[in-house]
């Protein structure tokens, strides 16, 4: 109708076509005549003063533009980065939520392959080879899936990051590892499918938990072999002249709760090469939980005259220098007391 108002869906076939294809481009106050022919002005009814085969004549200002509406995604994306020892570890997945259906044995199958949540299934990035249950796996992205069952699970890793995006024929011979796990009933109701990674020092517990229903499985960095390789070949041999990697080895070994009678030998290379105060705390740590309480003691006492005549040269304040020997004066007392002294 002349001058009215009309709102509706660009494309949606909402109007004739010709106004469809006319209207691109348009720009907001933009005044356009528009002549369509017959072929582009076809509808399923026709008004009484309006013919089939009439060519069309609109004169259209584009008043405003309404973007469609936005929806969240039904499967919202999650990704993880996490760093391991000296690996970084990175899940990218999709997760689908219960919306009160019952997931496995019902809409997930049993013993049956598996994506492992929404869309295309988790890619798991590894930026340096790692063992995960015993399966040495290298470099690289890889697809995770998945074969649930009712009493156990089978995990594989596949370098077929395509394979349900091209639903193409699956491919066995690409995967990297497939391993079993038993899955258990937690406690608490997972909502949407949900991907974890616990770091275990140096290593890494990956759980995939859905409903009442989780998996775990471990991933081993090889980041202890590395470092043991490391202080036994250069610093147990004196090759470096760094104090600080002695004494993190030894703090290495200390939180690590092994070799400690080593993490002391390397104490004292740190302790003629460079001595600070924190290296004294960490080997009266040492000292204490091998029970030699009284050479703790010891330590005790030396590095109280060491921060009495280097916490200048340390950069300290006096406040700090005062505070970190009443410190050690108070552990001194702590061990002199357990001792019966």
């Amino acid at each position: 109708k002349a001058g009215s108002t009309v709102r509706f869906l660009l494309g949606g076939k909402q109007a004739i076509e010709g106004l469809d294809l006319g209207m691109l481009g348009m720009k907001r106050g933009e005044i356009r005549k528009l002549i369509v022919p017959p072929a582009l002005s076809q509808r399923t009814q026709y008004p009484d003063f309006l013919s089939p085969d009439s060519t069309l004549l609109y004169t259209i200002e584009l008043i405003d533009i309404i973007p469609p509406p936005d929806f969240p995604p039904l499967s919202a994306r999650g990704k993880i980065t996490q760093q391991v020892g000296f690996n970084t570890i990175t899940i990218d997945y999709e997760r689908p939520s219960v919306r009160g259906r019952q997931i496995f044995g019902g809409l997930v199958p049993f013993d049956t392959l598996w994506k492992t949540g929404a869309g295309a299934g988790p890619k798991i990035r590894l930026d340096g080879p790692v063992t995960i249950e015993g399966n040495q796996v290298p470099a690289g992205v890889y697809n995770l899936m998945t074969i649930p069952g009712a009493s156990m699970w089978t995990v594989i890793l596949s370098s077929d990051t395509i394979f349900y995006i091209h639903r193409k024929p699956y491919e066995p011979d690409k995967e990297v590892a497939r391993f079993q796990v038993v899955p258990k009933v937690t406690d608490r109701f997972y909502e949407s499918f949900t991907i974890e990674i616990d770091i275990v020092p140096h290593h890494a517990d990956i759980y995939l938990s859905w409903e009442n229903t989780q998996i775990k499985f471990s991933l081993d960095t090889g980041t202890d072999q590395k470092v043991e390789d490391y202080i036994k070949q250069v610093l147990l041999t004196g090759q470096s002249q760094n104090p600080e990697l002695y004494a993190m080895a030894a703090d290495y070994y200390y939180f690590g709760n092994k070799q400690l009678e080593s993490a002391l030998i390397l104490l004292d290379t740190a302790l003629k090469k460079g001595p600070r105060s924190w290296y004294h705390r960490l080997k009266m740590d040492i000292l204490e939980r091998l029970n030699r309480k009284q050479e703790a003691i010891t330590v005790g006492d030396t590095a109280i005259k060491f921060i009495k005549q280097e916490w200048e040269a340390l950069g300290w304040d006096e406040f700090t220098a005062k505070q970190s020997i009443n410190e050690y004066q108070e552990r001194i007392k702590d061990l002199r007391a357990s001792l019966g002294q």
